[in-house]
């Protein structure tokens, strides 16, 4: 937020880090669904966007972004807890 300028909003959602939220992502060969807490949030139709996903391999890649570069005077402590991952293939 502090690199950009942004405030922290999570449009009418639950803030994520005082409960546990869902994240899920449905990838089927015509679309690419993204939900937050079981609210669809995104929705990829694009037939070209879709070509180019489905020429490739899905990587899940379970990250908060906070790395060891970040400024360590000035970031908060990051909780980064996974309570449980779920994959189920198409």
């Amino acid at each position: 937020n502090k690199m950009i300028g942004g405030k922290t909003h999570y449009f009418t959602f639950k803030d994520p880090t005082l409960e546990w939220i869902k994240y899920s992502c449905i990838w089927t060969p015509d679309k690419v669904e993204i939900y937050y807490d079981g609210k669809l949030v995104r929705k990829v139709t694009d037939k070209n966007i879709i070509q180019q996903l489905n020429s490739t391999s899905m990587n899940v890649i379970i990250n908060n972004g906070v790395t060891s570069d970040v400024d360590i005077h000035n970031h908060r402590e990051s909780k980064f807890i996974i309570r449980d991952f779920i994959y189920n293939p198409y």
